[in-house]
């Protein structure tokens, strides 16, 4: 089967698919599926570098709009300063909690892209013809 051309969207477009999947999941309640927003994210990726960051950020953003939204309706409050006096903790880290799921977001979703970027270099995407350089 032969590979396709790579589409080469902009950075932008590659941001907002892998926002809008992860936010999707996320109203699906099934956030361990982040891997996969930023999986998607990754094979529109030009590079692995831009495909990182892009895929943890947008991953990032869509959990912290979550957990905002968690914060304004439920009483996470409580239980974030509940985990942490478990902890053995002072009540003043609540931010604890939320740290760290937003990190757990930022590391699925940029492992996700840099596998999806690589795999679609390998199965997926035809690599582009090499541009001569000028002569002087």
């Amino acid at each position: 089967m032969p590979k396709l051309a790579y589409p080469n969207p902009d950075w932008r477009v590659t941001a907002l698919v892998t926002f809008s999947l992860a936010a999707l999941l996320l109203l699906l309640r099934t956030w361990q599926l982040a891997f996969l927003a930023g999986f998607v994210g990754g094979m529109l990726a030009s590079r692995a570098s831009r495909a990182f960051l892009l895929g943890a950020l947008s991953v990032a953003f869509a959990w912290a709009g979550w957990l905002i939204a968690l914060y304004d309706v439920y009483p996470t409050l409580a239980l974030s300063e509940l985990v942490v006096q478990v902890l053995g903790l002072g009540v003043a880290f609540w931010w604890l909690l939320p740290f760290l799921t937003l990190l757990l977001g930022f590391l699925t979703g940029g492992l996700g892209a840099l596998t999806g970027h690589f795999g679609a270099r390998l199965f997926l995407w035809a690599e582009p013809a090499p541009v001569a350089s000028p002569k002087a």
